[in-house]
Parts: C-alpha cells; structure tokens; sequence
C-alpha cells in the first residue's frame, strides 16, 4: 500500500487535473512518463512505449472532467492505462503482420550514444545481460511485470495487483516465485536477492 502523503498527493494530483490546472499536468507527465515507458517497454520498442505513454497522458488530460479514477490511485490508474494501450496495439500489430510479411528490426549502431566501460567492467556486464536476457525470456510477460514493476518502479503489491489486474495475494505469489527462480541464476551478479 501507499503511504497517506503518497495518497494524498495523487488525491492533490487528481483535484488538480480535475479542475484543469495546466501545471498538475505538467507534474503528473514529469513524475509517471519515464516509469510508464520503462513499463510499456516489457512489451513494446522504447519508441513504441513512448508514443503509447503519451497519448495515455493526453488522453488524461483530455478526460480529466470524467475522470474516474479507483480510491483515488492515479499510479495503479496510469499502469492499466498503458497495459490496456499496449494490449490494443499489440491486437493491432497482429492484424497488421499477418496482411505483410515485412519484417522492420530496429537497427542500432553500435557504440553510438554510450560511454565508454573499462574491459573487465563490460565483459561482467554483457554476461549479466546475457543472463538477465536468458532468464527473462523464460518468465511469461506476467511475472516480467510484476518483477520489473516491484524492482525497477518500487510499486507495492497491491498497486501492481491493480495495475495488472490481479489481487494483491497474486502479486506477492509471483513475486515469492520469482525469487526462487532467480536466485541461482542471478546470484553470482547480484548477491542475495530481496
């Protein structure tokens, strides 16, 4: 669960957005719009995540006179706002490939926008990634949820229940198992998991 002053600023937030404050807004785009796209991005390309993210927000800006938003939860709100945005334009992409056969890979150049890593220091991090990679590959995209909302959002049980449409108890059942399976595959990287 939140803390009060967690509620209460999303009630501030709600009110604010309600009563058409520009600067609520602002705050509200600058507080969820990473944490949406880093949590879109389970499914989607970062482009991908960022495009749905925004008309998320916008979309809350242009409902906000209707707004209905459960016990006053704008995060668990957001959160199943994108999930439900990624799950129509995943719906969307389904149709759309199998009427094509082209197939458009993001192609990176490599070593364009980032620093450069001691040897040793990268040779670690690609086997971590490489097993990070191998282990997220065998979670289904529920437990990549719930591990990335729970580890890189800090969300609580029960706002990951909400936002992914599962009770609290679920949220805690997964995360338990979550850390069974990771723990001996990640343990030389990371130490004990919490």
């Amino acid at each position: 669960m939140s803390s009060p002053t967690d509620a209460s600023h999303e009630h501030a937030l709600i009110d604010g957005l309600r009563m058409g404050r520009l600067e609520v807004f602002r705050q509200i785009f600058e507080d969820y719009a990473m944490r949406l796209q880093r949590f879109a991005q389970l499914w989607v390309g970062a482009d991908v995540a960022e495009d749905l993210v925004q008309d998320v927000l916008f979309d809350l800006w242009r409902r906000r006179d209707t707004l209905q938003v459960q016990n006053g939860n704008l995060t668990a709100y957001l959160f199943s706002a994108v999930r439900n945005r990624v799950g129509m334009y995943a719906r969307h992409e389904h149709v759309s490939n199998r009427l094509t056969t082209a197939n458009d890979d993001d192609v990176v150049s490599p070593g364009m926008g980032t620093s450069p890593v001691a040897p040793d220091e990268q040779v670690i991090l690609d086997d971590f990634h490489v097993a990070m990679k191998a282990v997220m590959t065998q979670l289904s995209p529920l437990q990549r949820a719930v591990l990335l909302l729970r580890w890189t959002q800090g969300l609580s049980y029960g706002d990951i229940g909400t936002a992914l449409s599962i009770s609290e108890n679920a949220a805690r059942h997964h995360m338990s198992r979550l850390r069974q399976v990771l723990r001996p595959l990640l343990s030389d990287y990371i130490g004990p998991l919490e």
